[in-house]
């Protein structure tokens, strides 16, 4: 089971957290067994203006995942090397790593039936880690 946000950037918190039952990957949900709740989400005001990230790693370990949000800058070193900025280092279990995989997966599905495909980036480099 997992929680995805619906919500609007520009709209006052609070937004409403939707839950969304395993059986929902198998497509077999019933419509009444999505159930909302509100919650209260508090920002302070630094991290509520958010950060540019262009760029993503992931690594993990049995434990957790680390999401590396990065800044890959337009101009090289002066070796010539790509420069990426860490902007954002977010941890957390394997079990919530795959509730924002799935959020993210639903998203993706829902931007895409409002505004067409999105177009994967091909000038990024190739890093694996």
């Amino acid at each position: 089971m997992f929680f995805v946000v619906i919500g609007v950037l520009g709209v006052p918190l609070p937004l409403t957290l939707v839950r969304i039952p395993d059986s929902w990957d198998t497509g077999d949900m019933a419509d009444d067994a999505l159930t909302a709740q509100q919650i209260q989400i508090q920002v302070d005001p630094h991290q509520g203006t958010g950060v540019y990230s262009n760029l993503m790693m992931i690594s993990h370990r049995q434990e957790e995942f680390i999401l590396d949000f990065l800044f890959l800058q337009p101009q090289r070193s002066p070796q010539g090397q790509a420069v990426a900025t860490l902007r954002s280092r977010v941890i957390t279990s394997p079990e919530h790593a795959k509730r924002i995989l799935r959020a993210l997966q639903e998203n993706v599905r829902r931007y895409e039936e409002s505004f067409g495909p999105i177009a994967e980036a091909t000038d990024l480099p190739k890093v694996t880690h």
